[in-house]
């Protein structure tokens, strides 16, 4: 083939492919943002609604109702104590459910870690509030979260800059090697009368309650409902959760869009015919 037809060749499959439409988003980039779009309605709703205020703020004002009522009739000779979640209970991390929705990027613990680290959550409306009272009545504050214990020292420097009452790293009891708290909360409970649980999982007050089963735990609540509101409050978060997880563990699904087609389909409707 002659120099100069080879050059016009070369020139003319360049001009060819100068000309495709630039692709802005690649289809598995794609894919991969669709993956957390089912969060974007929850997400919104815990950043933006007065109603998720108005459910902090009323769970709070129970809590200290709860406790009061609770050292009135507390008969004990240990020292009281009341033992709160952080994550969705007392700091708002709904930033990183954003970050999630916003790159497509699923949950890990070395992308969660880089929220943590920041130190950046807000505290949740009435939480430092609820914990001054709790302080004035003499009552010792626990923390135990699923947070690993490499995320302490931000953890308590976020608190501390929040302005929250009583941080000592002794109280503080970040999970190890479970995500089970019953052995954690068998520390507190081995020193002190633990007079109110806080957070916003069922497995925040035990972990048999919140045993997901065949019916997602409700029969296991139904049972011991009398403890709402008197020896556990419980929190909105409609974003994440162990309720979560049993849902992927009944309906499954190759990938997430399968997932959820079968959440939809497993929705209660009605009959219009």
């Amino acid at each position: 083939m002659k120099k100069g037809l080879s050059f016009g060749i070369i020139l003319i499959i360049a001009f060819l492919h100068a000309c495709q439409p630039a692709e802005t988003t690649q289809p598995d980039e794609a894919a991969e943002i669709a993956n957390n779009q089912h969060l974007l309605m929850a997400t919104a709703w815990y950043q933006q609604s007065a109603e998720m205020a108005a459910c902090y703020y009323q769970a709070f004002y129970q809590a200290e109702t709860a406790l009061k009522n609770n050292l009135e009739n507390d008969e004990s000779d240990k020292p009281n104590a009341i033992v709160l979640d952080i994550d969705e209970t007392l700091l708002d991390n709904s930033p990183f459910q954003a970050k999630m929705i916003e790159t497509g990027k699923p949950y890990s613990s070395d992308f969660w870690k880089t929220w943590t680290d920041l130190g950046e959550a807000d505290a949740l409306p009435g939480a430092i509030e609820f914990l001054e009272k709790t302080k004035s009545m003499d009552v010792e504050i626990f923390y135990i979260s699923n947070r690993k214990t490499n995320e302490l020292d931000s953890s308590i420097e976020n608190m501390e800059t929040l302005g929250f009452p009583e941080i000592r790293r002794e109280h503080f009891l970040f999970k190890e090697e479970t995500s089970n708290k019953d052995a954690r909360r068998a520390i507190v409970q081995a020193d002190y009368d633990v007079l109110l649980y806080v957070g916003d999982n069922l497995n925040d007050y035990s972990n048999f309650l919140g045993d997901r089963q065949e019916d997602f735990g409700k029969s296991s609540l139904a049972e011991n409902k009398e403890i709402l509101g008197r020896d556990f409050i419980i929190l909105p978060n409609p974003m994440y959760g162990n309720w979560e997880q049993a849902l992927k563990a009944k309906y499954g699904g190759e990938t997430q869009a399968e997932f959820l087609e079968k959440l939809k389909e497993n929705l209660v409707s009605f009959d219009t015919e």
